[in-house]
């Protein structure tokens, strides 16, 4: 019913010619365990950035990384644009005038 092995991980029907996988490989594996790590560090950030106060905090965190505070706007933002898309706010100043909304 079945030929030979013709690769240590796959096999192929007679009739059809259809190459089905036998089993994965300890690389494949590695490769999604990294994938999956990769994933997970990526919804936590996202997490951390989802709501506005999240923002908020988050930008408060990492000003002591930056010489100004619009510089760390700018990579928050930029930030947030890379994980969703879209950005939380569309200028600096549409971001002060918010934050002083909210008494931060």
């Amino acid at each position: 019913m079945f030929e030979k092995m013709q690769k240590p991980s796959t096999f192929k029907t007679e009739s059809t010619g259809l190459v089905l996988i036998e089993k994965t490989s300890l690389q494949d594996l590695e490769n999604l365990r990294k994938e999956n790590v990769r994933l997970k560090a990526k919804i936590e950030l996202m997490e951390k950035l989802v709501t506005t106060q999240k923002f908020y905090k988050y930008y408060f965190s990492k000003l002591r990384d930056f010489k100004t505070n619009k510089q760390c706007f700018d990579s928050v933002n930029q930030l947030y644009y890379d994980l969703f898309g879209i950005y939380r706010f569309s200028c600096y100043s549409d971001f002060k005038s918010k934050l002083l909304k909210n008494g931060k």
